[in-house]
C-alpha cells in the first residue's frame, strides 16, 4: 500500500474513532428491511454471517436476533467498543486487508464499508471475502453511486456505477453475479444519496 493510500485509510479510521457517536446517531435507525430480505433469502437457518465494517452493530444485532451466528469486525476501535455493547458479544478490531477467514461463512455482509477501499486494493479485498465464504455462500456489498475516488470530511471514498461494478466482479474468480441494483438512502429525509448494491455468490 502506498503512503498516500495508507494516510487516507488511517484518516478514515480516525474519523470514525472521533465521530462515533455522531455517526451512530445518523445511521442506527435506518430502515434496512429490503436489503436484509434480499440477503437472508440465501442463508441457511442458523447460518454463519460475517459483518465486515459493522459500525454501530445495527445489522449484526438484526442477524443475531434472526438466529444467525454472527462475527462482527470493524477497523475503528471506538466502533468496536460501541458495537460490542449493542450486540452483546465481542467485536474484533480488524482492517479489510487483515481478513483471512476461509470456507466458513454462509454470508458476508459489507454494507457501506467497502466504499472506503481504493481501486487498487478492492479486488484483493473482495477475493478475501469470497474466500471466507463456503460454496454457495453469498456476499452483499454497497457503495455510494458515482464515479471516482474522493475525500469528504476526512473520509476516503471510492464510488461505483453499474459499469464499474460489473467490470470489478468480472475479475473475481469462483463467483456468480446474482444481482446489482440501485437504492435510495434510508437514514432520513435529509439524505438523498443513491447507493449501488451487489449480491455475489461463491461457486465451486
Amino acid at each position: 500500500m502506498e503512503i498516500s493510500q495508507m494516510k487516507s485509510e488511517n484518516d478514515t479510521i480516525r474519523y470514525y474513532d472521533e465521530h462515533a457517536c455522531e455517526f451512530i446517531e445518523s445511521s442506527i435507525n435506518a430502515d434496512m428491511t429490503v436489503l436484509y430480505d434480499k440477503f437472508i433469502r440465501y442463508l441457511p437457518v442458523e447460518g454463519n454471517v460475517l459483518d465486515v465494517g459493522c459500525g454501530s452493530g445495527r445489522d449484526s444485532l438484526f442477524f443475531k436476533k434472526c438466529g444467525y451466528n454472527v462475527t462482527a469486525v470493524d477497523a475503528s476501535i471506538e466502533m468496536c467498543q460501541r458495537a460490542t455493547v449493542l450486540i452483546g458479544q465481542s467485536v474484533q478490531q480488524m482492517k479489510f486487508e487483515d481478513i483471512s477467514f476461509e470456507n466458513h461463512y454462509d454470508g458476508v455482509w459489507a454494507c457501506a464499508s467497502l466504499l472506503h477501499v481504493d481501486k487498487t486494493s478492492i479486488k484483493d479485498i473482495l477475493e478475501r471475502l469470497v474466500k471466507s465464504l463456503v460454496p454457495n455462500g453469498v456476499l452483499y456489498a454497497s457503495w455510494k453511486y458515482g464515479i471516482g475516488e474522493r475525500v469528504d470530511g476526512n473520509r476516503f471514498y471510492c464510488d461505483y456505477n453499474e459499469k464499474n461494478i460489473r467490470q470489478l466482479v468480472d475479475g473475481i474468480k469462483q463467483t456468480q453475479l446474482l444481482e446489482i441494483w440501485i437504492s435510495k438512502d434510508t437514514r432520513s429525509a435529509d439524505y438523498n444519496t443513491k447507493w449501488i448494491n451487489l449480491l455475489l455468490k461463491r461457486i465451486e
